[in-house]
C-alpha cells in the first residue's frame, strides 16, 4: 500500500495546532471543531518538523466500519490504517460482506485490514451476523473479539476505559440484549473512568439512510449515566459527527458525543435527514482517528483523497 505523506503532515498540524499548550497538551478553554483541505505539497520530512507543534496522546485508536466488499474501497481505507503502526484500530461493524461467511473474511478483508488484525478490537454488524451465532467473525477475530456468541467486551486503551456493544444481540443465536446490558451496567460500575467511550454497529441517531436504531435508547441512556464521552457506529456507509446529547436526542454539554464511521470501503449512502444536533455529513470513505488524553480528546477523520475532513478537540465529561 502507498502511504500519501500529505495525510502524515495533515494529521500532525490538525485543529489542536496552536490552540494548545504543546509543553503540557493542555485542553483549548472550549472544544473547537474545524472541517479543512491541506495543499497536498509537504513531505514526510516536513511532518517530522510540524509533529512537534501538537501534544503526543497517551493512545492513539482508529478506524472504520462497513469495510470489506468485492470492488470495495477497503485497500484505499487500510493505507490510512497503515500510517499509524501503533494506533489500536477499532472497526465499527459490517466487517466482510455480504454474509460474514469466513471466505469473505480471508478474500476481502484479510488482504487489506487484515495486515492490523493482531492490534484490532472489532465489534459485529447485522451482515457479520448471517451467520449462525457470527461464527466466522469469532473465528476470524478470535479472543480480540470478545466471547463467542456474546460480542460485548472492553478493554482499557492509555487512561480510557473502552466498551464494545453487539447491536445485534439476540439475533441468529447471538446472546440475549438483557444479557448485554447487565453486563454493561456491571462493568460500567467495576471499571469505569473519567474518559471512556464506546462503540456498536447501528446508530441510535443518524442522517443517513437507515432509521434510527431506538432500540438501543436503553444503552445510550446507561453510558450517559456514567459519564461515557463517546460513541462511534457504522451501519450508514459515510462519516457523520454529532454534537453531545441524551438518550432522547436532546443537546446537552453533559450529553454523548457520537461519531458515524460506516466509510470503511462499502459503496457510500447519502444524506436523507437533517437530525437537530447533526453538525457534520460527509460522503465519502475514510478513517476516524482519536488521540486519547487523560482528560480529553482530539479527533480527525481522514479521506481518502488525502486530506482532513473533520477535526476538533473536546474535553472529558467526568474528567
Amino acid at each position: 500500500m502507498k502511504v500519501r505523506p500529505l495525510i502524515v503532515l495533515s494529521l500532525l498540524v490538525g485543529s489542536c495546532a496552536g490552540n494548545s499548550d504543546a509543553s503540557t497538551g493542555a485542553l483549548p478553554p472550549a472544544s473547537s471543531s474545524t472541517v479543512i483541505g491541506i495543499d497536498p505539497t509537504p513531505t514526510v520530512a516536513d511532518a517530522a518538523v510540524v509533529s512537534t507543534v501538537a501534544p503526543v496522546a497517551e493512545a492513539v485508536l482508529i478506524g472504520a466500519g462497513d469495510i470489506a466488499v468485492s470492488g470495495g474501497k477497503q485497500a484505499e481505507t487500510a493505507a490510512l490504517i497503515e500510517l499509524f503502526p501503533d494506533a489500536t484500530v477499532f472497526t465499527t461493524g459490517d466487517n466482510a460482506y455480504p454474509d460474514g461467511a469466513i471466505t469473505e473474511f480471508t478474500e476481502h478483508y484479510e488482504p487489506t485490514w487484515g495486515a492490523f488484525r493482531d492490534r484490532t478490537r472489532p465489534s459485529i454488524g447485522n451482515h457479520d451476523a448471517h451467520t449462525e451465532e457470527a461464527a466466522a467473525y469469532f473465528e476470524y477475530f478470535g479472543s480480540r473479539a470478545g466471547n463467542p456468541g456474546e460480542g460485548w467486551y472492553s478493554y482499557n486503551l492509555g487512561g480510557w476505559h473502552v466498551i464494545v456493544l453487539n447491536s445485534d444481540c439476540g439475533v441468529r443465536g447471538l446472546a440475549s440484549c438483557e444479557q448485554q446490558l447487565t453486563w454493561l451496567e456491571k462493568d460500567l460500575v467495576e471499571n469505569g473512568q473519567p474518559c471512556m467511550l464506546a462503540y456498536w454497529h447501528k446508530p441510535v441517531f443518524n442522517a443517513g439512510k437507515h432509521p434510527d436504531f431506538d432500540s438501543f435508547q436503553g444503552e445510550w441512556a446507561t453510558l450517559d449515566a456514567a459519564d461515557v464521552d463517546l460513541v462511534i457506529n457504522g451501519h450508514d456507509h459515510n462519516y457523520q459527527r454529532f454534537a453531545p446529547q441524551n438518550a432522547e436526542g436532546v443537546e446537552s454539554a453533559e450529553g454523548i458525543r457520537e461519531f458515524i464511521v460506516g466509510s470503511g470501503g462499502a459503496g457510500i449512502y447519502t444524506q436523507t435527514k437533517t437530525p437537530p444536533n447533526l453538525e457534520v455529513f460527509y460522503e465519502g470513505h475514510g478513517a476516524l482517528k482519536l488521540d486519547l488524553f487523560d482528560s480529553y480528546y482530539r479527533w480527525a477523520f481522514l479521506g481518502t483523497s488525502g486530506s482532513i475532513e473533520d477535526s476538533g478537540t473536546a474535553s472529558c465529561s467526568g474528567g
